[in-house]
């Protein structure tokens, strides 16, 4: 009789980002100039997406800071969970709990507003750093962590905007 060998496999959670000056429909979800331009203000619209179709996810949480120069503008909203933001660290925090496997595909979505200084002038700017999803496998009960690459004002994930981002 052989040894016998027990591999767990953590879920296959995946959480999506796009920060938008325009939604998926070619819908303007943004305001001002595009690209920003120094003491003016330009709206935006960060989208979280989270997919999970292996196992159950407990105490599961989104977070991300929010850089200077980049405030929170509400107009938030979510499939499940609340969504929060604390001034005092500027920082956004999507709490969802549980997210049982009935549930494959859930989102939030909230307003940014930046009004770039003049020492942004001729740069990129980050709007969102390092988005964080924090949870826990029911089934292998292991920690699961992600973090994501911060957002620019180059807006990647909009084909639609179509700027190189440098504040005018």
């Amino acid at each position: 009789r052989s040894n016998e060998l027990i591999i767990k496999v953590n879920s296959d959670v995946v959480l999506n980002e796009a920060v938008r000056y325009f939604d998926v429909d070619n819908m303007a979800v943004g305001t001002g100039p595009l690209p920003p331009k120094v003491d003016e203000t330009t709206t935006l619209k960060v989208y979280w997406t989270i997919k999970n179709t292996l196992h159950e996810i407990g105490g599961l949480s989104v977070t991300t800071t929010l850089p200077s120069g980049v405030n929170w503008n509400a107009k938030d909203q979510s499939s499940v969970g609340t969504l929060s933001y604390d001034p005092g660290t500027n920082s956004v925090k999507w709490d969802i709990g549980r997210l049982p496997l009935s549930v494959s595909l859930i989102s939030a979505e909230f307003s940014i507003a930046l009004k770039p200084r003049l020492s942004d002038q001729n740069k990129l700017m980050i709007l969102v750093s390092g988005t964080t999803l924090a949870g826990q496998d029911s089934q292998t009960s292991y920690l699961i962590s992600k973090q994501l690459k911060a957002q620019t004002t180059k807006l990647e994930k909009d084909d639609i905007a179509n700027t190189d981002g440098i504040v005018q």
